[in-house]
Formats: structure tokens, C-alpha cells, sequence
């Protein structure tokens, strides 16, 4: 369980539990379902930094090949804390509240009698979650001047110095909730264990036999109860969890936080009922959606995607948690891939995306063998050279002066198609258009009136009278941006004097899917070749008018592939400083 889940590190000793008066560690974890799990159990002579670490190297060590605890969250034992900073020097490190609130008491007992104690403990709630420094710095004057005011200047002094002053960043909310904490402000999950295990045990003088054949017992009931836990969330869906927005990550992610994102959508119609602003606090500490990002999701009736979701959410099974990527869900991603092709109303993008597929797969190519010559030895003929010359005449990736099919052929072959397909990868464009007219309208009329009609209409081959027309030819921009809207692709435009990328303008790229990159190529005049380029060669910049098109969704597009952009742009800049000519690569 500790491989599956590393995440969080909950860690607390106590007392009274074996024959050698030896102090006793307990290692907690919690799993995606919000379940504690033991992790471990140690007994050191004292506490001292050398036991502690010598104790986290023996758990650090289960951990070859998988991810290291992003959160460890203890007392404020300095040796311990030492430790944990040896062993596992990247993680945050958070102090439990509850255990300060014990140190407070145990110092200025005053606090917790007569009619302060409530009041105090209401004063130090709302200072431990300041949810702002301005107002933790508001806070700290209310609590100063309000326990000066009962005559316990003295137990302000404490706090501040001792608490306030050295470690708020490890236990005051405007600090922990700026990074991941998944929730967790106390190590009373370890205190629920401890518990447990001494209702279990038989007084003080117990062989550390005996502790060690309880805890495997404890293990193997949480292992039962946890297993149980991701079952569900891997197979049940929640009556009230049927929302569209959550549609991506049912069997995905965890009941336990699909739960927290409905509570959140809960708050954001408070949020907007009030006018308040989010504090993006679940996004930030727990790693899920907060209230603005749901809300933007929904007005522009988009899915949560599960990259969104941290990955201690998504873990629904006891395999080692990966470092870095982590392993697809095969299956499920399987099943998505099959509902997006199937779910195309556009016959041929359905068709598009399914050979392409299948152009993947071993033994299912769709590129037919090269037609076998009856005499293959000795030079052509004469007649034989001229046959060929007539064949390279009539092929689609010859210069014509009086078509232009080139482009569309190009693109239909990026597409999985053959090349013959480009009429009907016209007219699923010429559908997009008039299927999404207003969209259209507003963007292509913005800048030139009228421009959607030309667009439109240039996409018309009904006749091949029309088609000889060069206003029916492939014009850019304007084709550029409907053929990635109409196919979901990223089209790229290289030529001499101007280069540019188009991508899709309504949509964000779906997670770990294959993304159909169609790359042609100016070779001369009103000649394109559909090319295949190197795995991630530089891309040459966005369209200039995509910028101004694509809604917020869609510009995550120009976030996956700016690295790629980057490189592009660093390849013009040396270009034109080698050759010192002004360079045209768009």
C-alpha cells in the first residue's frame, strides 16, 4: 500500500506499549479514497535524530522506482523534523495543529478554564486559517489585544515566540494551502491508530512479538476494507455525481474527491449568488478543480479533464506509484478512443480517425505495396518512359495550371485517406461551415465582409467547371482554420516565404490522446506533398488571426506546443543572423 500510495506521511510516537519502555513510531499514509493505511512501526531507545532517520531510510527504501512522499506532517519534534529533512529533503513538511493546541494547553493551562477557553479556541481557529497574510497579520492583533485584555499577555507572548513567529508557514492556512496538503492539518489519523492498537494490546509489557502479529493483522483488515474502497470507485458512479462535467472522470478518480468537487460546486453558487471571489484553495492544496475553474468549465460546457486531477486522485489500484508520467489506464483510455470515433456525426471523420488508427496498428496498414513490374530487369523502353511520364503528369503531386486539387490531396493523406478522398474531405469542410454558421460568421466577417461566403463557397466542387475556377482553390488562412476545427487536428503550412500553424478554435486537446498532425509542404508554384517530419520537430507559429478565434479552451493548444514554437523561433533567429538576409519562414 505504502508503493501505491507515498504521497502523504503522517508520523507520531507514543508511549506505554512494550516491555522495554520503548518509544513506539507509527508510519500512517492514506490512499485517493481518503482511507489510513499503516505503514509502518518502529521502536527506538530514544528520541533521538539518528534512530528517526535510520527508521524513514528503512521506509524511503520500499519506495525503488516509485514516487517519494510529497507531504510529511508530524509534531514539532525537532529530531524528527531533522530527519525527515535528511531523508526526504522534497516534500513539505507540515506541523499538526492539534499537537500545537496540546503545547499551548499543557504551557498555559489558564487558557482552557472558566469562560476564556471557548473563546480562545475560537480566537486561535480563525488565526491558524487566516486565509490571507493581511488578514493572519489582523488576526494576530485581534488575538493580542483580546488576551492582553484578560490578563494573559504572557500566553500571547508564548504563542507568538515559540509557535507563531518560527513555524506559521508549517501550520497557518495562507502558507499550507499555497501547496499541496491534500487536506490533511493534523496527524490524527496516527492518533486513531495508536488508539487501536492499545485497546488491542494487553497493557504496557507487551513482546514486540506480539506488537508485530497485531499490526500485520491491522494490515490486512485496512488492505480489505481499502481494497473495497477502490473497487467502488473504480465501478460505481453516484446518483449525484451524474453531472457532464464529471463525465471524464468516473472510474478515474476517486469517489472520495469527485465528492469534494460537487461540495465546490455547491460553494461556487454561493460564490456567485454573493459576488465573492474563489480562493482556488482546492486547486492549490488539494489539487483538484477549484470554484472559478469549474465555473469556466461549465459556461463553456466543457468536461473536467483529468489533468486537472492530481495523481494521488486517479490512483485506484495498489501498483507502484509511477515517478514522473504515469502508466495509462489502457483499458479505460481504450474505451474513450472507441466512444470518441463512434461518437462522430460526420461519417468521414469518422472514417478519418478510425484508419488512422488502424495505420498504426502492426499488420494494418492501409499503404499498399508498390505495383510489381512484369519485366524487372534492364532500362525502360522508350514506351515504358513515356507511360511513366504520363502517370507522374496526371498524379496529384505534379504542378497543374488549371486545378487545385494538391492541398486537399495532401491533406487527405495526412488523414489516413487516399489520396482520391479529397472531395469528400471538401465537403466535410463545406459541412463544418454551414453546420456552424454563426461561429463562422463572427470570425471570418470580422475582419473581411463577406468572408465567410467566399470561404464557404470556395469549398463548392460540384461541378468541375466551378472547381477550374482558382476562387475554389485552397486559400489560407481561411481553409487552414476549418480544416483543424473540422478534423480536430493540428495542420502545419510550410513554405519559402511564410510558415504557419493552425490549430483547432472551439476545443482543448484531449488527454493522452494521439493528436493528428498534418504537416504539407510548398515544394513549387501551386505543388504541396503531404511530408512526415521527425517526432517533435520545432512548429511554426499559430496563424495570426487563430489568436484572435480560439476561445480560452482552445489556447491550450498553443501551451502544448510552445516548447516546440520556442525551438522554432530560436532556428529562424539563427538562420537570419547566419546568413544576415531577412529570412521568410512566417
Amino acid at each position: 500500500m505504502w508503493r501505491a500510495f507515498p504521497d502523504l506521511l503522517l508520523i507520531d510516537t507514543t508511549y506505554n506499549t512494550n516491555m522495554y519502555k520503548w518509544l513506539f513510531v507509527q508510519f500512517v499514509g492514506v490512499t485517493s479514497t481518503s482511507k489510513s493505511f499503516c505503514i509502518a512501526h518502529a521502536v527506538i531507545f530514544r528520541e533521538q535524530e539518528c534512530n528517526f532517520t535510520w527508521a524513514l531510510e528503512r521506509l524511503k527504501g520500499m519506495l525503488v522506482d516509485c514516487r517519494e512522499p510529497r507531504v510529511i506532517l508530524t509534531d514539532r519534534d525537532q529530531a524528527l523534523m531533522n530527519a525527515c529533512e535528511t531523508v526526504f529533503p522534497n516534500a513539505t513538511k507540515n506541523l499538526c495543529r492539534w499537537h500545537i493546541m496540546q503545547n499551548i494547553q499543557r504551557k498555559h493551562k489558564s487558557l482552557f478554564q472558566d469562560d476564556i477557553s471557548k473563546s480562545f479556541n475560537y480566537w486561535w481557529k480563525v488565526l491558524y486559517e487566516s486565509p490571507t497574510k493581511s488578514m493572519y497579520d489582523y488576526n494576530c492583533g485581534q488575538m493580542e489585544a483580546a488576551l492582553a485584555g484578560h490578563g494573559r499577555r504572557e500566553a500571547w507572548y508564548y504563542i507568538r515566540d515559540n509557535w507563531l513567529v518560527p513555524y506559521k508557514e508549517k501550520f497557518v492556512s495562507c502558507w499550507i494551502d499555497d501547496r499541496l496538503n491534500f487536506g490533511e492539518h493534523t496527524t490524527n489519523r496516527v492518533e486513531g491508530q495508536h488508539a487501536n492498537l492499545k485497546r488491542h494490546l494487553s497493557g504496557s509489557n507487551n513482546s514486540l512479538d506480539s506488537i508485530a502479529a497485531f499490526a500485520l493483522e491491522v494490515v490486512n483488515s485496512q488492505m480489505e476494507e481499502i481494497s473495497a474502497t477502490l473497487e467502488d470507485s473504480r465501478v460505481r458512479v453516484k446518483k449525484y455525481h451524474q453531472l457532464t462535467l464529471f463525465e471524464k472522470l468516473h472510474s478515474r478518480v476517486s469517489l472520495f474527491a469527485i465528492a469534494k468537487l460537487d461540495k465546490e460546486l455547491t460553494l461556487l453558487d454561493t460564490l456567485l449568488d454573493t459576488g465573492a471571489e474563489c480562493d482556488h484553495r482546492l486547486q492549490t492544496s488539494w489539487g483538484l478543480s477549484c470554484a472559478c475553474k469549474l465555473n469556466w468549465l461549465t459556461i463553456n460546457n466543457i468536461r473536467i479533464p483529468l489533468k486537472d486531477i492530481d495523481p494521488f486522485w486517479r490512483k485506484l489500484d495498489f501498483s507502484p506509484a509511477s515517478v514522473g508520467h504515469e502508466e495509462p489506464d489502457y483499458e479505460a483510455e481504450l474505451e474513450h478512443v472507441k466512444k470518441q470515433v463512434l461518437g462522430q456525426n460526420n461519417r468521414m471523420q469518422k472514417k478519418s480517425l478510425f484508419l488512422k488508427i488502424m495505420s498504426v496498428l502492426p499488420g494494418k496498414s492501409n499503404k499498399e505495396e508498390p505495383e510489381k513490374r512484369d519485366d524487372p530487369k534492364g532500362r525502360p523502353n522508350l514506351n515504358q518512359q513515356a507511360k511513366k511520364r504520363d502517370i507522374i503528369r496526371q498524379s496529384s503531386y505534379s504542378p497543374s495550371p488549371s486545378t487545385d486539387t494538391h492541398r486537399h490531396r495532401a491533406i487527405a493523406v495526412g488523414l489516413g485517406m487516399r489520396q482520391q478522398n479529397w472531395k469528400e474531405v471538401r465537403a466535410s469542410m463545406r459541412n463544418e461551415m454551414v453546420t456552424n454558421k454563426s461561429r463562422w460568421s463572427e470570425r471570418l466577417n470580422y475582419e473581411v465582409t463577406g468572408n465567410y461566403d467566399t470561404v464557404r463557397d470556395s469549398l463548392d466542387y460540384s461541378t468541375s467547371a466551378l472547381f477550374q475556377q482558382m476562387s475554389r482553390w485552397f486559400k489560407l488562412p481561411g481553409h487552414g482554420h476549418v480544416v483543424a476545427q473540422t478534423y480536430d487536428c493540428v495542420l502545419i503550412n510550410l513554405h519559402l516565404t511564410y510558415s504557419e500553424s493552425y490549430f483547432p478554435m472551439r476545443m482543448s486537446p484531449e488527454p493522452l490522446s494521439q493528436i493528428p498532425v498534418i504537416v504539407v509542404l510548398n515544394v513549387k508554384d501551386n505543388h504541396w506533398l503531404n511530408i512526415q517530419l521527425e517526432e517533435n520537430f520545432p512548429v511554426s507559429l499559430p496563424a495570426r488571426q487563430w489568436e484572435g478565434y480560439a476561445n480560452e479552451a482552445a489556447h491550450e493548444w498553443r501551451s502544448l506546443y510552445e516548447d516546440r514554437i520556442k525551438e522554432y523561433m530560436q532556428i529562424r533567429e539563427t538562420w537570419r543572423v547566419q546568413t544576415e538576409e531577412p529570412v521568410y519562414l512566417g
